[in-house]
């Protein structure tokens, strides 16, 4: 954070996205559309422990391992939902950073947060509505 920025902001501050935690709000889908996302999701999560076991030999502990750090992720991408603010990104819509501000870098981060937890996103929702069903609206 440099002098300008502290400056910038105690002048003008900008505002920041949140961070949403907490199971998420179930959005209505059909039955098949939930078993195919949930073929899917357990399709990636095969795909990604096929991946391991070919990188090298699995030894000893690896696959409680990478389930581990699995586990922990989709947990994370579930439960954790990021929302920044996209109205201060920076200048030209985030393309350059600017210079009086560091909430534009805190927003930058949440975007980036966002897009890293994506695919865990996918894959954790569709497994939990895959073994809970769809929403009772939906069905």
């Amino acid at each position: 954070m440099s002098l300008f920025e502290i400056i910038g902001e105690s002048v003008d501050p900008g505002s920041t996205g949140s961070v949403e935690t907490g199971e998420p709000p179930r959005e209505p889908r059909s039955r098949a559309a939930v078993i195919v996302r949930g073929v899917v999701a357990l399709g990636i999560v095969g795909t990604v422990f096929t991946m391991t076991a070919l990188v090298g030999p699995l030894a000893s502990g690896r696959p409680g391992m990478v389930a581990g750090v699995m586990g922990v992720y989709l947990l994370l991408a579930y439960f954790v939902r990021p929302q920044p603010d996209y109205d201060n990104l920076g200048w030209m819509g985030g393309i350059f950073d600017n210079p009086f501000r560091y909430s534009d870098d805190i927003n930058r981060l949440l975007v980036f947060l966002m897009i890293v937890l994506w695919p865990g996103r996918f894959v954790s929702t569709s497994i939990v509505d895959l073994f809970r069903g769809p929403p009772a609206s939906a069905a």
